[in-house]
């Protein structure tokens, strides 16, 4: 288990090249991370289209709140 730099917890498997990034540096693709962080609001829908682990469908639910659509393909 390692918890992002947004306090996600995620289980990970260091074999693959996405997740252990995540496990090293608590972060994948810092500017898209900061992107998203800086348009998504509360109440905003996000599709997340080949999701991986889901760093980003995770990110967007704790930026657009309880109750909103976080899908994850």
């Amino acid at each position: 288990m390692v918890r992002s730099r947004f306090g996600a917890r995620f289980a990970v498997d260091t074999q693959d090249l996405i997740q252990r990034y995540i496990y090293l540096f608590g972060v994948w693709e810092p500017h898209m991370t900061r992107w998203l962080r800086g348009r998504l609001e509360p109440g905003d829908t996000f599709v997340d289209v080949g999701a991986n682990i889901g760093y980003y469908s995770v990110l967007a639910s704790q930026l657009v709140g309880d109750g909103v659509k976080v899908v994850a393909i």
